[in-house]
């Protein structure tokens, strides 16, 4: 599998921000407080649907701000056709987690989805 794109919207410190991958290689180049290290951390909470920097969700909204979204579009080497669209939505009275439109009962599902 590997990360297609991804869109972050009011996410850390991105207003809005969307990302094509290579299916390859991709190196992050950017001054302290860029926010290569917030991609990162997107990425990472879509496939496990926890973050690797803090244990609450909240922690991911932008200041301010009253919900936090990612989505992204990962595709299977070995399969064409085989694009799903996972789209996590963070409030502050928790996360809704979306593959291919149908919501996920717990975020244990991603890891089969992914």
């Amino acid at each position: 599998m590997y990360f297609k794109e991804v869109n972050l919207h009011q996410f850390r410190n991105y207003g809005e921000q969307s990302v094509s991958f290579d299916k390859n290689v991709n190196v992050f180049v950017g001054e302290n407080a860029q926010g290569k290290t917030n991609l990162l951390e997107g990425l990472y909470v879509m496939g496990l649907g926890k973050s690797f920097r803090t244990s609450r969700d909240s922690d991911m909204i932008g200041f301010g701000k009253e919900f936090a979204r990612v989505a992204t579009v990962v595709c299977d080497e070995q399969e064409t056709d085989s694009e799903k669209e996972i789209e996590i939505v963070f409030k502050k009275e928790g996360k809704i987690i979306r593959v291919r439109g149908l919501k996920l009962d717990r975020s244990a599902e991603l890891l089969d989805e992914v």
